[in-house]
């Protein structure tokens, strides 16, 4: 199986969202606006250990009246007196087509690379359906799933590709005009006996403390039901950073 390109499934959500029903169901006019956030985290430690670990993210996000569209970059690195021991990359991009105010079709491109993974690199690409099952005043919760295709590279081994299913839920709870808690679960589903399963949980609280400033606490859980030979299935990351959004 050749490389699927990850612009080809942008393209194929695009189409998916244009061959929903001509007549839009009627929804809110919103406003073109673009908001973005950088964060930036540093901890070091001395004495019976001695290490340093840096990471940064950054995030936009473009919303319109019928599309939503988030890109995501994301770094860490530690090392300690003589070695790296942990070096992360992921990018992301989503683009969702809203059917209507609770309804929508999108697409996913998804990479990363982690160095002590067993895995060069893994990339999915995604497209499918969601909906938003609760939009309270300052409480959503979205709901999706989808077929895709993922590509894995594991150290000094072909690329291994395989079929999967998507399901995701995403919810964001407003608990204050400066407090906010997230939580996003994932599962990628393999569709052939051998491959690897991933499910995915990210937790995040985040208190602002003027109006451009944050400090952020995540909890990242990621499992892979089969692994490189010596790389442990469960991979967890805390993390305390400054966000800034503009």
């Amino acid at each position: 199986m050749r490389f699927v390109p990850p612009s080809l499934f942008v393209s194929l959500a695009t189409v998916a969202a244009l061959l929903a029903p001509a007549q839009v169901m009627a929804q809110d006019v919103v406003p073109t606006t673009w908001q973005s956030e950088v964060e930036f985290g540093f901890i070091t430690h001395s004495g019976n250990t001695n290490t340093e670990t840096i990471n940064g993210k950054a995030s936009t996000l473009n919303e319109r009246t019928y599309w939503r569209n988030r890109a995501t970059l994301e770094a860490m690195h530690t090392q300690d007196a003589t070695n790296t021991t942990g070096e992360a990359y992921s990018a992301s991009v989503k683009s969702k087509f809203k059917v209507d105010n609770r309804q929508y079709f999108f697409g996913l491109v998804k990479y990363e690379s982690d160095r002590f993974s067993g895995y060069d690199y893994r990339s999915s690409g995604i497209v499918g359906y969601g909906q938003r099952v609760i939009a309270k005043e300052g409480i959503t919760l979205d709901l999706e799933a989808g077929p895709g295709a993922r590509q894995s590279k594991p150290e000094d081994e072909p690329v291994d590709h395989k079929k999967v299913a998507w399901l995701n839920g995403d919810f964001i709870w407003n608990i204050d005009k400066d407090t906010l808690l997230t939580e996003d679960i994932g599962a990628e589903i393999s569709s052939s006996g051998n491959g690897a399963n991933v499910f995915s949980s990210a937790t995040s609280f985040k208190h602002r403390l003027n109006g451009s400033l944050a400090i952020k606490l995540s909890y990242a859980l990621q499992y892979t039901s089969t692994v490189p030979e010596g790389v442990v299935k469960s991979d967890r990351k805390s993390t305390v950073t400054l966000a800034y959004s503009f």
